[in-house]
């Protein structure tokens, strides 16, 4: 079944969003090319080039542009419009953008550790750190799939926990690819719509978090994906609606804000009710699909409750009442961020806004249900505002800028459909969603320039928040750390304990001088600690071991002593009071 029906006029609603979507996509493209000339970082969603090396830089934004080109796309017109009549009908079409997703993924492992909880979560699986007391807000299939599982195929398959996470994020990002096919599929287009919609559910800065991210917001990626898929085909044939209720079920046992699907979950089982009477009629398949989130609401309500107490408070009490939370929605600064996060994560969403007057959906259902799960995820993109920046905690809006993305895709395809000569315009939008996302990967995965986007964040302009800029020179510090770079590391912490002279950060400052052999400044770090938090027996420890190496032996054994008092147990100082011991006399 086509996507749209032939154009008889050269001046039809097809043209004209055809016309709109090459507007917007070379927009898109001289915005990334204009923004790394920019000074600052304002617009970190656009400025993957500055960083990068001249080939996935510079080089895919100019085969990025030259695809507008039709001159340079004729050729291969027939080609594409294959592909995409591959992707639409039959197994190889799946098994194909499976498996590039996977390789996609597979190809730029995650080496910066620099987004969300990247470093918490891989410590603590590594360190068998109890993964309830460091992440106590985790719902239990996400610690299942990040904690149990990886440790299970390390001590199993002896991989270690990253390629653990590498291997489990590579197959779903097959299982992403897979669901991108099935929405095309289901939305019934065929060639180059079929591909534009492939290309803008499948590429997107989420795929990130594929390559060694051990978090359930990964999974939830997938979830919307299924659940845009299945909820087309239940609004659309009545058919999926058991598909479409364990989806969502699933996404209820991963992460809080999978509450976001109920609402195209509902629509779509409405709508598939209303207009298909064989749906009416299968009353197992409806009790199974209707109640299996339900139940797992019920089950997961106090977890959800819990944790949006305890971990997302914060987030969002920015003020008492409504009216400045609207305000801090709506703040300039914050409305920024919310469009990097967009252009970064969904580099397709705003092409598909500007065809979306052209290219008006059909009374199937299709755009109710998408615009249905894309709208409580905006509203997390208004209202969220992490702990660490949306710069670094953009994983917790990647399921929303799939869904916005998918939401997009509607569109697109649309405008897509119908036109007897699309392949070439089908193919620069798929390079617009799939250029910024092999950038945004190898910003990741290519260390040199990721720390250099990083320190340019962190220099500003703008100047970002003094908590923002402290737990970014936090992290490169134990990044840096683990990596050996240690007067590197040395120096990030002493950034961070210059803006937020913490007790912790003190230490931490402290314990990376004494790394690098530096006794003389870690001392001076840690009698400004000792001064400030008496009573904490680890600095008192570390404070007798630097006086040690100084051969400082009056303030080591006083330290130690002091640290012994608080903690018995303090093996740091017991060490030092044996050195500092004279040895027992021989008897005669």
């Amino acid at each position: 079944m086509s996507g749209g029906a032939p154009e008889r006029s050269g001046d039809g609603p097809g043209t004209r969003a055809a016309a709109a979507l090459r507007i917007a996509l070379a927009a898109l493209i001289l915005a990334r090319a204009v923004a790394p000339l920019e000074p600052g970082t304002a617009w970190w969603g656009l400025d993957h080039a500055r960083y990068l090396p001249a080939l996935p830089g510079w080089g895919l934004l100019l085969l990025a542009a030259l695809a507008l080109s039709p001159r340079v796309t004729r050729p291969i017109e027939p080609a594409l419009r294959r592909l995409g009549d591959t992707i639409a009908r039959g197994a190889p079409g799946v098994a194909l953008v499976a498996v590039a997703a996977a390789a996609l993924a597979w190809a730029l492992p995650d080496r910066l550790y620099f987004v969300g909880d990247f470093q918490g979560r891989l410590g603590a699986a590594e360190n068998s750190i109890t993964a309830t007391s460091v992440f106590p807000q985790a719902m239990p299939v996400d610690l299942l799939l990040h904690y149990d599982l990886p440790r299970f195929i390390h001590t199993g398959f002896n991989l270690d926990i990253l390629t653990a996470e590498r291997v489990l994020g590579a197959l779903e990002a097959a299982a992403l690819g897979a669901l991108a096919v099935g929405l095309a599929r289901a939305l019934g287009l065929e060639g180059a719509a079929a591909l534009a919609v492939m290309a803008a559910t499948l590429f997107g800065g989420w795929l990130g978090l594929f390559t060694g991210y051990g978090k359930s917001l990964r999974e939830l990626v997938v979830v919307v994906a299924a659940v845009a898929t299945f909820g087309v085909m239940v609004a659309r044939s009545g058919r999926a609606i058991v598909a479409l209720g364990l989806a969502v079920a699933s996404g209820l046992t991963l992460h809080r804000s999978a509450l976001g699907l109920l609402p195209a979950g509902a629509v779509a089982m409405t709508l598939g009710l209303r207009r298909h009477a064989s749906l009416r009629r299968a009353r197992f398949p409806i009790a199974l699909g209707v109640g299996a989130p339900l139940l797992t609401l019920a089950l997961m309500a106090g977890k959800i409750v819990a944790a949006m107490r305890a971990t997302d408070a914060p987030h969002l009490a920015l003020g008492s009442g409504v009216g400045p939370w609207l305000a801090a929605a709506l703040a300039p600064d914050h409305l920024r961020e919310v469009a990097n996060v967009v252009l970064a994560l969904a580099p397709l969403a705003v092409a598909g806004a500007a065809v979306a007057a052209f290219a008006l959906p059909r009374r199937d259902g299709s755009g109710v249900v998408l615009l249905a799960l894309a709208l409580p995820f905006a509203a997390l993109l208004l209202l969220v505002h992490p702990r660490q920046g949306m710069f670094r905690d953009w994983d917790v809006f990647s399921p929303a800028a799939a869904a916005l993305a998918i939401l997009a895709a509607l569109p697109l395809g649309r405008a897509l459909s119908g036109g007897a000569s699309r392949g070439g315009l089908a193919f620069a939008a798929a390079l617009a969603a799939l250029v910024p996302t092999v950038q945004w990967l190898w910003l990741e995965h290519d260390l040199p320039a990721g720390f250099a986007r990083i320190r340019a964040y962190l220099a500003g302009p703008p100047v970002y928040s003094v908590p923002d800029r402290t737990l970014t020179w936090d992290y490169l510090g134990t990044r840096l750390k683990w990596l050996d770079s240690l007067d590197a590391s040395a120096a990030a912490y002493a950034h961070a304990a210059a803006l937020t002279p913490s007790p912790r950060l003190l230490f931490l400052w402290a314990q990376a001088e004494a790394v690098r052999k530096d006794y003389e400044q870690s001392r001076t770090i840690l009698v400004r600690l000792t001064s400030e938090a008496a009573d904490w027996g680890q600095a008192w420890g570390a404070l007798a071991f630097v006086s040690q190496q100084l051969r400082d032996t009056t303030g080591a054994r006083a330290a130690a002593a002091r640290a012994l008092a608080l903690d018995p147990d303090d093996e740091l100082a017991r060490q030092v009071m044996r050195a500092l011991s004279p040895p027992a006399k021989a008897p005669r």
